[in-house]
């Protein structure tokens, strides 16, 4: 997984005066990552951003707005309820960890934090220069994050982000979404293995090489018939 960001300084979208766009491998457990941790590691890349530019020219805080385009409605509105972090965050949310860190980080950053909502994907049903420059935007930073994801093929771990208070850890990996499923599978998933490993006589490469969790899936879309015994 991958998070592009796109900073534009300007109100007119359409320039690339000023524009700095980047993309980086998203940390986060390889099966339970979320496209809501990635957009939220987008926006967290900013405030970072945001936050050094302001202390390296001593910017003050101030009422200025800071505008964020995103086609994910969860993290607009997390940003967007800032204010309301501690009434409404659970940390048994999902990616807790990231929006614990960008409330920290909003607070050392100036201005205003507020999202927009633009609709994904647009382009595979109209053509990209008829949509707004907005969508276009949208579809331009998907494609970085697809370029980014294919250069870096060797997901990295998750980790604590600054500003977290609780994080869930089994086995050396730090688990930010489905946590419950996640400590069943922590505490049944070693047992399971090694009953599957010994009936079937393989061993641990064999295993790894079944794709445990897309099989789960597709036996769980198989028809199953319920058999009832006659007298």
């Amino acid at each position: 997984m991958a998070n592009p960001s796109l900073f534009q300084p300007s109100l007119d979208l359409s320039t690339d005066t000023g524009v700095i766009k980047a993309a980086a491998q998203s940390d986060g457990h390889p099966v339970t990552i979320t496209s809501l941790q990635t957009e939220s590691l987008a926006v967290l890349a900013i405030m970072y951003y945001l936050r050094v530019l302001s202390k390296h020219y001593s910017i003050p805080l101030s009422e200025s707005y800071i505008q964020y385009f995103f086609d994910n409605e969860e993290i607009l509105r997390r940003l967007d309820t800032q204010a309301s972090f501690s009434d409404i965050a659970n940390p048994h949310s999902t990616d807790y960890d990231v929006w614990s860190a960008l409330k920290e980080a909003s607070i050392e950053t100036p201005g205003n934090h507020f999202g927009t909502h633009v609709k994904g994907h647009q382009n595979e049903s109209v053509l990209l220069e008829n949509l707004s420059i907005e969508s276009q935007l949208d579809v331009r930073m998907d494609e970085t994050a697809g370029l980014c994801r294919v250069s870096h093929t060797i997901p990295l771990k998750a980790r604590t982000h600054k500003g977290t208070n609780i994080t869930l850890t089994i086995n050396g990996d730090i688990i930010t979404s489905n946590l419950h499923s996640a400590l069943r599978f922590g505490k049944t998933a070693h047992t399971l293995q090694n009953y599957i490993m010994q009936e079937q006589g393989w061993d641990i490469y064999i295993f790894e090489m079944v794709d445990w969790p897309n099989f789960g899936k597709y036996l769980s879309s198989l028809p199953f018939v319920i058999a009832s015994e006659r007298n």
